[in-house]
């Protein structure tokens, strides 16, 4: 786990992976996934985490797809890059981010910026869920969780 301040916040950065199959060869193309930023947000609070990809793998890939489906009880405020599309959820469900047509070398990271805002009731926790896929198995989603705690 990795730690950082930020003005009068303790960040933490979390890590994990995702996998996903290279479409030409079926060979299994590994990402890393790290996510900094607050753990704990009060209801109504406006909180900002980053989402670093890294192509950990030999793959190269031309059409992947970055989604970021926001926990229950939370709205979008803004992204940098801007997401290509944002699919908004009937409440309580939280919107989804897509970054579609991401191209990925072996060695190449690419950085997320996002800020959401907690909406919802106190004292629960949500779970942020960063996911990869491809265009022709658009069911196909890989994911990893980060949670995020709501104050009482």
């Amino acid at each position: 786990m990795v730690f950082a301040i930020s003005i009068g916040k303790v960040w933490a950065g979390t890590s994990g992976a995702i996998s996903i199959p290279d479409p030409k060869t079926g060979e299994w193309c590994l990402f890393g996934v790290e996510h900094l930023g607050p753990r704990k947000l009060s209801v109504g609070e406006t909180g900002k985490y980053v989402v670093r990809l890294e192509n950990r793998s030999a793959c190269t890939l031309k059409h992947l797809r970055m989604l970021d489906k926001f926990p229950k009880d939370t709205d979008f405020k803004r992204a940098d890059p801007q997401p290509s599309k944002i699919r908004n959820r009937r409440f309580p469900h939280g919107p989804i981010l897509y970054w579609n047509q991401l191209k990925s070398r072996p060695g190449d990271i690419k950085t997320f910026e996002v800020e959401l805002q907690v909406t919802g009731a106190r004292n629960q926790i949500l779970k942020n869920r960063i996911c990869l896929s491809l265009p022709r198995d658009a069911e196909e989603v890989y994911c990893h969780y980060f949670k995020i705690r709501v104050l009482p």
